[in-house]
């Protein structure tokens, strides 16, 4: 298939594609926004989780903050009303709170408080029994609880001395601070929301409406025993929706007319920039004739590059035959220096395994990392059990060199060294011999290690060093027996002399 028409078909193809694509567009946008409702959702709660958090922190903080108080623990003592006026009264509206119980031990209750005369009915209010265990246990309590004013909102803390603010002491009594959730709470949250605020006895079901661009959750109000009493539903416009939805659309009209534009653009590109030089091209390359391609040098895109490069590469046949027939030669020369090498490296191995001394190559840390089978054999272990050990955990059964190690004193000074080994965990006396191995650069990285088994040498010195004492002691027991002969004669002339005189 000639080029031009495979560019044409690919041209169709993009512009089918392209149709494609917008309509994914017009699919992903309903998904894009299903997702910005869910993350205007998420917002939403976050938001609203933290108003309502800053807008109960009054009474958090009036619970929290007053219960660790020497004068408080006072107070459940002698229960003195003046000192509850002066102090929680006075605290209430700070705190923005409507109600205030001060409970001992018993439970009993000894101080309720109101912030204003409407909401009396609260103060003689029955809180649930298994409230004041559960608060003995956990020390902070946060619940709902339903009043004939409505939903009240409470706060509860144990009460301590001031040097226990930890509260990890005996509590001395109950302190519980609440609100009235009314209709002015509501439409705070709602203001700070810019929403509507409800309480109802169940959960908004949706929680966002494509029709009506709104966002509603739910927040469940549980009781002290974790149960819901009610829910705090919120209702938000998401105006955020609406102008991504415009603004998606004019972008869909302004990327479809864009793509129609470009596409009529590379047509006519294409023609003139690519489908009329390949036709040369192709014609030169089919012909063997470079100088339909001629033309094209005169260019200044990539053809002209190409051009020039057709009419060289015909000047490069001939030296491109000459190069091969070089190549052959130099492979055949890298596969004879191979094989001599191979050679060579089998010939060493042999040598190597020849010798009947053990000998191995240790790294500078001591590692052997090449033996020969004297050393297997001596060692009485596979050459893959000795190479990447330490030398002196084979031979001398030890986590650190050898007291008078040869191959230590090479590390330090760099030279050969021989030394005599006798190690009872070795089982015979070995001639060690290190001599250090150096890089290109002269640095030091190993050393050859020698062991030559010396067993008959030590044997053959000892019978000479026998030999030689049977020596020295018969040699002294005939210069003995000499001595006495001579003085034995020397008496044996004088008793001669004597009895000659008589």
């Amino acid at each position: 298939m000639r080029i031009q028409i495979k560019l044409l078909i690919i041209v169709s193809l993009l512009i089918f594609l392209f149709s494609i694509v917008l309509g994914i567009l017009f699919t992903l946008e309903r998904y894009q926004i299903n997702v910005l409702f869910k993350q205007e959702f998420t917002h939403a709660q976050s938001s609203f989780d933290k108003i309502k958090v800053l807008k109960s922190k009054g009474i958090e903080t009036f619970a929290e903050g007053w219960t660790y108080w020497d004068e408080f623990v006072v107070f459940l003592q002698i229960k003195d009303q003046n000192w509850a006026i002066q102090n929680i009264d006075a605290s209430l509206k700070t705190f923005d709170t409507d109600v205030a119980w001060v409970y001992d031990l018993g439970p009993s209750l000894v101080y309720a408080t109101v912030i204003s005369e409407d909401l009396n009915a609260l103060k003689n209010l029955v809180l649930p029994e298994g409230v004041f265990p559960k608060l003995f246990d956990s020390r902070f309590m946060h619940f709902y609880i339903n009043t004939p004013l409505g939903l009240l909102e409470v706060r509860g803390a144990t009460i301590h001395l001031s040097a226990d603010s930890a509260r990890k002491g005996q509590p001395r009594g109950y302190f519980f601070c609440g609100r009235i959730v009314d209709k002015p709470y509501l439409d705070d949250l709602g203001d700070f929301m810019e929403g509507q605020v409800t309480i109802s006895q169940s959960p908004y079901k949706d929680k966002f409406s494509l029709k009506d661009k709104t966002i509603t959750l739910s927040l469940p109000l549980k009781g002290f025993d974790n149960e819901a009493l009610a829910y705090m539903n919120v209702r938000v416009e998401a105006k955020a929706i609406e102008n991504y939805a415009r603004a998606m659309r004019q972008f869909v009209v302004i990327y479809a007319a864009f793509i129609l534009f470009t596409f009529v653009i590379l047509v006519v590109y294409f023609y003139l920039a690519v489908t009329l030089p390949l036709r040369l091209i192709s014609q030169t390359l089919r012909e063997d004739n470079p100088e339909f391609v001629t033309s094209l040098q005169v260019r200044k895109d990539e053809f002209s590059a190409i051009a020039k490069l057709i009419q060289f590469s015909f000047k490069q046949k001939k030296e491109l035959a000459e190069e091969m027939v070089v190549r052959e030669k130099i492979m055949h020369d890298l596969k004879e220096a191979e094989k001599q090498l191979r050679f060579s490296v089998d010939e060493w191995g042999k040598t190597f395994d020849s010798i009947s001394d053990a000998v191995f190559i240790q790294d500078k840390d001591f590692t052997i990392i090449k033996a020969n089978k004297a050393t297997a054999q001596m060692l009485k272990l596979d050459l893959k059990d000795i190479i990447g050990k330490k030398c002196y955990e084979l031979l001398h059964k030890s986590d650190h060199p050898w007291e008078d190690c040869p191959m230590e004193k090479t590390r330090k000074d760099l030279k050969a060294h021989v030394n005599e080994i006798n190690d009872l965990r070795i089982g015979i006396p070995l001639l060690v011999t290190t001599s250090p191995i150096f890089d290109q650069k002269g640095n030091f990285v190993g050393a050859v290690h020698a062991a030559k088994d010396i067993s008959e040498m030590k044997s053959i010195q000892e019978k000479l060093e026998k030999k030689v004492k049977d020596l020295e002691i018969f040699q002294k027991v005939a210069v003995d027996r000499e001595l006495k002969m001579v003085e034995l004669k020397k008496k044996i002339s004088q008793l001669e002399e004597r009895l000659k005189e008589h």
